[in-house]
């Protein structure tokens, strides 16, 4: 007898319904047939005899026919389950990679072994959860595009998705004819490492697609090609072998071979008149939405947003200098000093205060011009407030610098804002103009013109990158070989070199400006100097003297005081001397008697 049918889903179950039918519908013509053949007396005959024994045999040929191809259907789906299963055991799960799987692709008997199975329906009532670091591999059976499609929507959702996740998409029916679709819409969805498997003659065939180029190692090989939107694709199959070299065999870098594939690149950039957050988000979003993979001009780093795109692994580091007129510090200060009536009122309202704070310093002259110093720096006073002059010359003092300082103070910011514009252009002709930008760009103007200085000192840094579209195939790619150029030193070499050959030609400039503007010193440009110094020599040693007069007034001065003192001591005592010699008598054997 044959084995009772084993029906593991729908389909099965519809096979075995339709094929039911036909038998039944076969043994009701047989009967029929019989029938017919007993009320036309044909049975008696030994000719009706062979005829109807013919019949029985094709009837119970037929039924043993139909019932091993549907044994053979029922079990084509169960074996292809177990290979899916086998396969991602075997080759995409490890101990840190859960695998999340379909709930009709599982048996009753099969043991997951393992924590490391997910197993989920296809009514998505359960929302995953948490966070894995570790991106999982998914095993789906196909019933339908939509469905699929509403599928990687949810997971697109989770917290674990991501584009390295390979894809195990297991066909519900026993048929090979969705694998282009499928793995067609996959491609579009980013996802390089897919997998469509499905049964041909009792054999597993496994599906991948390739976008990029005609490549795949052994045993893979072309199935197909056809074309989509210009680019050719390519389709390859393999048998399903469990051996030990399945696993290094069925996964294989895309990226390796790109046959002249050229990403879709463009330049972006914002508005200088436009500026606001809402324009930058609302940028973003168009970004992600047009088929851009890659933007080749940079972007400051703070300045991306992670909901919509992502970046490059390489960064630019950019340095920001200073770039002026040369000039001499003279000018700046004849036009902070060109109020000569408020530069002499504030002259002489400082010069006041301070006399009036060394006076209550007991003519403490360093002490007070480091308080008159520090209260025009908005500081407080190192002199006691114990007298009230001192009080109301302290809040004088407060009250005038409050007040004419941020004067002083505005004049100088005035001299030191410009508008930009044409920076480098306006700040070779007008020395109160200061430009900040990059120091390579600005080392290219100065180094072409004579009267521009460029700071030495870098004044800050910004770190630049480049956008890529969110979940793009070819990022890690891209990252690997923007790595080695940085490792090597080819592009900060070329940077360096751009920079030295700047630097070269500002110290070739310098030399030849202080050739020509050297000039010799005779001795009558020298004079004012000679007198200058001699002066404050002669000073010096007038102070020095005079210092050693008073150090030699103070030491006669001071003895004389003591010598004073000394003398007013012995007078004391000698007048002490007397008094006493006065009340007692100087023979003690006299008495008094009455």
């Amino acid at each position: 007898m044959l084995a009772p049918i084993c029906c593991v889903d729908k389909a099965s179950l519809l096979r075995t319904w339709l094929t039911q039918l036909r038998l039944l519908f076969l043994s009701r013509m047989t009967c029929f047939n019989i029938q017919r053949i007993k009320k036309s007396g044909v049975l008696t005959s030994h000719l009706g005899l062979n005829s109807f024994i013919m019949w029985v045999m094709r009837a119970t040929l037929c039924c043993c026919l139909f019932k091993i191809e549907i044994i053979k259907l029922s079990g084509i789906p169960s074996q292809l389950h177990r290979n899916a299963r086998e396969l991602a055991e075997m080759c995409f799960k490890n101990n840190s990679n859960p695998v999340i799987i379909s709930a009709d692709l599982l048996s009753n008997d099969w043991d997951p072994g393992g924590n490391s199975w997910v197993v989920f329906d296809h009514k998505f009532q359960k929302q995953a959860t948490g966070f894995n670091s570790a991106y999982p591999t998914y095993v789906l059976s196909f019933e339908s595009i939509g469905y699929l499609k509403a599928v990687i929507n949810h997971f697109r959702r989770s917290t674990a998705w991501s584009i390295k996740s390979p894809f195990l998409i297991v066909e519900r029916k026993s048929s090979c004819l969705n694998a282009r679709e499928v793995l067609q819409f996959m491609w579009k969805q980013d996802l390089l490492a897919v997998f469509y498997l499905c049964s041909d003659q009792d054999t597993t065939i496994v599906f991948t697609l390739n976008l990029f180029a005609a490549y795949a190692p052994a045993p893979w090989f072309s199935f197909d090609k056809f074309s989509d939107n210009g680019k050719i694709l390519t389709l390859y199959s393999m048998k399903y072998t469990k051996d030990s070299t399945i696993c290094r065999n069925i996964a294989f870098d895309k990226s390796k071979k790109l046959n002249g594939h050229e990403p879709r690149t463009t330049h972006g950039f914002f508005p200088s008149s436009v500026q606001t957050a809402s324009f930058k988000n609302g940028y973003f979003r168009q970004l992600a939405e047009t088929p851009i993979d890659v933007l080749d001009k940079s972007f400051q780093l703070a300045d991306t947003n992670y909901k919509y795109m992502d970046i490059l692994t390489r960064y630019d580091v950019i340095t920001y200098s200073i770039l002026t007129k040369k000039s001499n510090y003279l000018t700046t200060i004849s036009q902070v000093a060109c109020n000569y009536q408020f530069l002499f009122l504030t002259i002489i309202m400082l010069m006041l205060i301070g006399m009036i704070i060394i006076i209550n310093n007991k003519f403490d002259i360093s002490s007070g011009i480091l308080d008159v110093m520090s209260l025009t720096a908005g500081m407080g006073v190192i002199t006691p407030l114990d007298r009230l002059s001192m009080r109301i010359i302290y809040i004088a003092g407060f009250l005038f610098v409050f007040t004419v300082m941020p004067e002083f103070q505005g004049q100088v910011s005035a001299i030191l804002y410009s508008e930009l514009g044409r920076c480098a252009v306006e700040a070779e002709f007008n020395s109160t103009v200061a430009c900040i930008s990059q120091k390579r760009f600005q080392q290219l103007y100065a180094s072409k013109s004579t009267n521009l200085h460029l700071s030495k000192d870098v004044i800050f840094e910004k770190c630049f990158v480049n956008w890529v579209r969110k979940d793009w195939s070819l990022k890690d790619k891209l990252d690997r070989v923007s790595s080695w150029t940085v490792e090597s030193g080819f592009y900060s070499g070329q940077i360096s070199q751009e920079i030295e050959y700047f630097t070269k030609k500002l110290r070739e400039a310098k030399r030849i400006e202080e050739r020509a503007s050297f000039e010799f010193i005779d001795f009558d440009t020298l004079i004012l100097s000679y007198m200058i110094v001699l002066g404050l020599s002669i000073w010096g040693l007038v102070a020095f003297g005079l210092e050693l007069l008073f150090h030699k007034y103070e030491k006669r001065r001071r003895q004389t005081l003591i010598r004073r003192r000394h003398r007013m001591e012995l007078k004391s005592q000698l007048r002490n001397v007397s008094s006493i010699e006065q009340i007692i008598p100087s023979n003690p054997g006299t008495s008094f008697e009455g």
